[in-house]
């Protein structure tokens, strides 16, 4: 009886299920180790960036247990020129805001206060953010 010299198909299919393996594992170990970085990172504290200027602090930021790819904040301070819009840039990650459950205006206390009326800062409390882009 002669044998077929045909493509091993038992063998490229287990190669390429083996590579396909591989690699989900590698990307989803990468993925959990950024979110464990960002979690450990500076206490979840650090500046916003947006456009490559300065416009918050963040604190308490934590990657959602359910979806690695959303991010809470307690709440970002000084977020005046903070464009819900635009992404933003926080410890290397690239976010989009998706809900920001309240804004806190500080009162302005006396006439000779520095700050600009038509332009108070303010506080946004417990910030949903997507994950875009991660480091």
């Amino acid at each position: 009886m002669k044998r077929s010299q045909g493509v091993p198909y038992l063998g490229i299919t287990a190669v390429f299920v083996l590579a396909t393996a591989s690699a989900t594992w590698i990307y989803s170990d990468r993925a959990a180790r950024s979110a464990a970085d960002l979690n450990r990172s500076h206490t979840g504290q650090g500046n916003v960036h947006q456009g490559g200027a300065l416009v918050g602090w963040a604190s308490g930021a934590r990657i959602v247990p359910t979806d690695p790819t959303t991010v809470r904040f307690e709440e970002i301070s000084s977020a005046r020129k903070l464009l819900f819009k635009n992404p933003m840039e926080y410890s290397g990650y690239v976010l989009r805001v998706l809900q920001v459950k309240q804004m806190q205006y500080p009162e302005i206390e006396a006439v000779g206060d520095k700050r600009s009326v038509n332009q108070p800062d303010v506080t946004l409390l417990e910030v949903v953010a997507k994950i875009e882009r991660s480091p």
